[in-house]
């Protein structure tokens, strides 16, 4: 991955996600029902009541009910399923869910408070939005684990990973459902 904003000489650097010790993290509910069904993954995952549940079609779910009574459903997509197992291999489903860790959901709100922080610096008006590129090396700065040599390249290596779990997730939004959780996809 490679982003941020162009700095003196031949350095990149990045919008400071976390400017007075504090990031922004946007506040909506499919940004709750990701970091609830990541706290809801992991190796106990198959353990936990109200966690993820295989549905009908063969896929896992994990259903959140905003404050609204809006019903998100988080599935995992094809890319989540490793080793060319297909997307009705629910064994690949579990190891896949099992997989996440407390650094997923680090990398989810460094990433959050990376986008909110450059949404914050292009307030004023007039201004386009732009594209926030994130690298693994800003992440690691946010969370203050700037490492070198192999430990350093083994640490992005692991942070570019969780990124691509986190692009294998996938939300089905209903405004003001209460549908049964085993019917929902």
């Amino acid at each position: 991955m490679q982003g941020g904003d162009l700095g003196a000489g031949r350095c990149r650097t990045s919008v400071n996600a976390f400017p007075a010790g504090r990031g922004r993290i946007p506040d909506n509910p499919v940004i709750m029902a990701s970091v609830a069904a990541l706290f809801n993954g992991g190796r106990r995952a198959r353990q936990l009541s109200g966690g993820w549940w295989p549905n009908p079609a063969g896929r896992l779910t994990y259903r959140y009910i905003g404050r609204a009574g809006d019903d998100i459903v988080v599935s995992l997509g094809p890319a989540a399923v490793s080793h060319g197992t297909g997307i009705a291999d629910l064994a690949g489903h579990w190891r896949a869910v099992e997989a996440m860790s407390p650094l997923t959901i680090d990398v989810l709100l460094a990433i959050l408070a990376q986008t909110g922080a450059v949404a914050a610096a292009d307030r004023t008006p007039g201004t386009p939005e732009r594209a926030v590129a994130i690298t693994a090396r800003a992440i690691l700065r946010c969370k203050g684990l700037e490492k070198w040599g192999a430990d350093g390249a083994a640490l992005r290596r692991r942070v570019d990973a969780e990124v691509l779990r986190l692009q294998a997730l996938r939300f089905t939004a209903r405004a003001g459902a209460a549908a049964a959780f085993p019917g929902a996809d």
